[in-house]
């Protein structure tokens, strides 16, 4: 980070930080005579420190459907093949993580405007994204053998007995 952009993105952490910016909500105050400050307003200030150092990230909504225990904001950090060798040397890393986005499609189906949208930052991010519209594509790319496709025929739990 260059001074500029250190001088643009200043971020303390602390409860004074953010009632100086006007971001705490909630107006009651704490032991200590400041503003509470409530898990949306560390994840507001989180995401505006990303935004403002150019780094792709979103808010991960929580809620039927959703893998459990998933974090609140996921971002895709732009780090240079040297720098990722450094810190897997630093801590033993043997494989690291990558994100990979994927939409499935029907054979007929196409992209929206904004999933396009959300394709173009992924990739401008480097991040991984395919669009797939059956499951033999995605098979390829992770370079998985003997993979069987359902061909269309979708696999059903018996049901229960009923007593």
């Amino acid at each position: 980070m260059n001074r500029k952009t250190a001088r643009r993105c200043k971020v303390t952490t602390g409860k004074e930080h953010l009632a100086s910016k006007g971001k705490v909500k909630n107006s009651k105050l704490g032991p200590d005579g400041l503003p509470r400050i409530t898990e949306n307003d560390v994840k507001d200030e989180c995401k505006d420190l990303l935004d403002g150092q150019g780094i792709f990230n979103y808010h991960n909504l929580q809620g039927m459907g959703s893998y459990p225990g998933t974090p609140d904001i996921v971002a895709i950090l732009p780090v240079s093949v040297e720098k990722l060798l450094k810190v897997a040397q630093e801590r033993d890393i043997q494989t690291v993580g990558l994100y990979l986005g994927i939409e499935a499609k029907s054979p007929t189906g196409s992209q929206s405007d904004k999933q396009k949208g959300f394709q173009r930052r992924v990739d401008f991010a480097n991040g991984l994204y395919l669009l797939v519209d059956n499951p033999e594509q995605l098979a390829e790319f992770l370079e998985v053998k003997d993979f069987k496709p359902w061909r269309g025929k979708r696999l059903r739990k018996k049901k229960r007995a009923r007593y």
